[in-house]
């Protein structure tokens, strides 16, 4: 995660929004700290990362399993080709400075422990996210932590607005625009947050997560009863 530069985030609020008793060193904890929370819903609520760890520890598995076989056949050929490059055995001395390779036999007795550990932990590690939110992290961030942050230190509501002009006697809705919305916009490319898409939020996306969020819309998904119904504030 980036650290935040307070600098860029006040002025892409705005001079006139930014109370003259701000306190700069705590905005930044406090940015920080939804950073961190970010991470944190992110880690526990994405099925895709923790499928895919599963997925890993498989690969690993196989591969040990692999390496292990193709180094137990022809010992006696592959110790003279490749196994005096290897220690004798482990801590051995290598020049001045002990050598942290093992030999080839210890190699061979390591990819088996490896083999049956990633078997073991790949049966303890569930595919699904442990603890599934009725939230994503972007509601939670855009629509709950960061307006509270906003409101502390501007000492102003979070809203959200399109201001509208007039075109003769058409009257234009303009692009979202409010000092929360381009608070939100200037902390997420602080930390370096992007959405789904890989890209930077938009005003835009800023202003419909906010405003699902507070309508009181129906929750994204409801936790199995697998899951759990445990949910983080």
């Amino acid at each position: 995660m980036k650290a935040a530069n307070v600098d860029h985030i006040l002025k892409a609020v705005g001079r006139m929004h930014i109370p003259r008793t701000i306190n700069r060193r705590r905005l930044r904890e406090d940015i920080e700290w939804a950073g961190s929370l970010w991470d944190t819903l992110n880690e526990l609520d994405s099925r895709g990362l923790w499928s895919g760890r599963v997925h890993r520890l498989k690969d690993i598995e196989m591969a040990a399993r692999r390496l292990r076989s193709l180094l137990s056949n022809d010992t006696a050929w592959l110790q003279q080709v490749i196994g005096q490059q290897f220690p004798l055995g482990e801590g051995a001395m290598r020049g001045k400075r002990r050598d942290p390779a093992p030999s080839l036999r210890g190699l061979v007795v390591g990819l088996a422990r490896l083999a049956r550990i990633t078997n073991r932990a790949r049966g303890q590690t569930k595919p699904e996210a442990p603890l599934r939110q009725d939230k994503s992290a972007a509601e939670w961030l855009i629509g709950t932590h960061l307006p509270e942050i906003f409101e502390q230190h501007f000492q102003q509501q979070a809203r959200i607005a399109r201001p509208r002009s007039h075109h003769g006697e058409k009257e234009i809705t303009g692009k979202a625009n409010s000092p929360y919305i381009r608070f939100a916009e200037a902390v997420l490319n602080e930390l370096g947050i992007k959405s789904t898409h890989g890209g930077p939020y938009s005003r835009e996306t800023i202003l419909k997560v906010f405003q699902q969020t507070r309508s009181g819309a129906k929750p994204r998904r409801k936790p199995s009863s697998e899951e759990g119904a445990a949910c983080l504030p």
